[in-house]
């Protein structure tokens, strides 16, 4: 019996490598404030104050937007923020609203490493992922189309880049450590929408 998979709509992550060391004593000094599951920095603009970094990253993202999501414009950074977890400190599943990419740079880990979760999101709410069936646990883990949620493990000046509805989380710490990283949201320079959608008023005769 012959079988070809067909992959219909494939999401990319994509990593990229910065170097932390030329801004992680400065990131450090930045003011924070406890949330509930984690600390996040005051400024939500964090990268103003940082433009070699910020262009970095805007450049990752445009790469991402242009060869991955066929997008023309340049992306620049909107929204972006320190986020700071110590042990039990953990990140709910969210998508980024307002943007169009996504990011994260991680620039101070414990032991270098880290993971983030990924979750297939069911459009339908009632659908196949919510239901109950019988699975087969060892074949289900085997099968990237079965999965709900994907583990990516990061490195210490990883960056990586995702589309902004992508569900994602982060596991509670479970060691006496700290975890840094920073949160970008980008959007296209000329923002939202397209000349090719662009409603105009019907030209009169």
């Amino acid at each position: 019996m012959q079988a070809e998979i067909l992959d219909l709509f494939p999401t990319a992550v994509i990593r990229y490598g910065i170097d932390p060391e030329p801004w992680q004593v400065s990131l450090r000094q930045q003011p924070l404030e406890h949330r509930g599951s984690h600390s996040y920095s005051l400024d939500c603009h964090i990268l103003d104050h940082y433009p070699d970094l910020r262009d970095i990253i805007e450049r990752c993202c445009t790469d991402y937007a242009q060869n991955v999501l066929g997008m023309v414009d340049v992306q620049r950074a909107q929204t972006s923020w320190i986020n700071h977890s110590q042990i039990s400190d953990f990140t709910h599943e969210h998508i980024h609203s307002n943007s169009v990419i996504a990011a994260c740079w991680y620039w101070d880990l414990p032991g270098g490493r880290d993971r983030i979760r990924f979750h297939k999101p069911d459009p339908r709410a009632w659908g196949v992922y919510n239901m109950i069936f019988d699975l087969d646990p060892q074949r289900a883990q085997r099968s990237p189309y079965a999965k709900t949620t994907v583990e990516v493990t990061v490195n210490q000046g990883d960056l990586l880049v995702w589309p902004s509805w992508l569900l994602h989380s982060v596991p509670a710490m479970t060691e006496q450590a700290d975890r840094w990283s920073l949160a970008v949201n980008t959007m296209p320079v000329r923002g939202w929408g397209s000349s090719l959608h662009e409603y105009r008023p019907l030209s009169t005769p």
